[in-house]
C-alpha cells in the first residue's frame, strides 16, 4: 500500500442538484422522507462529498486496496434546492499510513456554503478485507433467528 494523499490536496467537482437527490427521492425507505422539503437530502450528500475524496485516494493506492469510510460529520448551513449548482471542493487535512482526514465544503453559484463534511477513510487491502467478510458472513449464518 502506498501512502496516501498527501497534505493540502484539493480537487473541486461542479454538479446540479437533481431530483434523484432530494430527500424525498428516499420515500421507499420511510413514508417520513416524503414528508420533507424538496432539497438535497443528507444520505445524497454524504455520497457526492466521499466521491471527490475516494477518487483522489485512488491516485495513491494499489489496484488491490480499497478506501472505506471510517467517519462522516455532516454540517448543514443552507439548503441546496432542486436546480441549484453545486461546487463540491475536498481537501486533505490529514493523511498517515492507511487513514486520511478530508474537509468537503459544498457551495452554490454565488459560492455561499451549503454544507460542510468531514470524512475519515482507511485504505485496506481487497483480499484481508474480503477475508473478514467472509468470516461474518459465516458467524451470520450459525446465528439463530428470534421469534
Amino acid at each position: 500500500m502506498k501512502q496516501l494523499s498527501p497534505l493540502g490536496v484539493s480537487i473541486s467537482v461542479q454538479r446540479r442538484v437533481r431530483a434523484e437527490d432530494s430527500v424525498q427521492s428516499m420515500a421507499d425507505e420511510s413514508p417520513e422522507y416524503a414528508r420533507k422539503p424538496n432539497v438535497l437530502g443528507s444520505a445524497h450528500l454524504l455520497k457526492l462529498a466521499e466521491g471527490p475524496c475516494m477518487e483522489e485516494i485512488r491516485k495513491f493506492i494499489t489496484a488491490d486496496d480499497w478506501s472505506l469510510g471510517k467517519t462522516m460529520f455532516i454540517e448543514h448551513h443552507r439548503p441546496a434546492v432542486i436546480g441549484t449548482e453545486i461546487t463540491i471542493t475536498a481537501s486533505c487535512l490529514e493523511a498517515e499510513g492507511p487513514s486520511s482526514a478530508w474537509k468537503v465544503d459544498v457551495r452554490n453559484e454565488h459560492a455561499a456554503i451549503l454544507s460542510r463534511v468531514w470524512l475519515w477513510f482507511k485504505v485496506v487491502d481487497s483480499t484481508e478485507y474480503e477475508q473478514r467478510l467472509r468470516e461474518e458472513r459465516r458467524l451470520l449464518a450459525n446465528v439463530p433467528v428470534a421469534g
